[in-house]
């Protein structure tokens, strides 16, 4: 078997893994992206779809980030990139030795 492993050539963006954490102040509760772990990382844009919802046409771009394996990432959180934010979709665990992980990704609209 063939361990999995990341060219550190490949690894040129450094990226941020947050979380939506609930806050509570005087005016009520809100809601806080905090950083949960920050790594560097391959970023692989794959192919854009065009959709229309609601009557607007909306482009959806996914990415593939790849990364070293760290069981604190999980779908639904967000990950800061030099070029954007991204909603993390699903996580597939390379060969499931805990290694590489690549997160699916999905472009988040005027986020910085």
């Amino acid at each position: 078997m063939i361990w999995p492993t990341l060219n550190s050539g490949d690894l040129r963006h450094r990226v941020t893994v947050l979380q939506e954490t609930q806050t509570v102040n005087v005016a009520g509760t809100d809601t806080v992206l905090s950083p949960v772990i920050s790594a560097w990382a391959k970023i692989e844009p794959m192919k854009g779809t065009d959709l229309i919802r609601s009557g607007q046409n909306i482009t959806q771009l996914p990415v593939i980030v790849s990364m070293y394996y760290d069981a604190r990432v999980q779908p639904k959180m967000q990950l800061q990139a030099p070029n954007g934010r991204y909603t993390i979709q699903a996580i597939r665990n390379v060969l499931e030795l805990n290694a590489v992980m690549e997160l699916t990704c999905l472009a988040i609209a005027g986020a910085e």
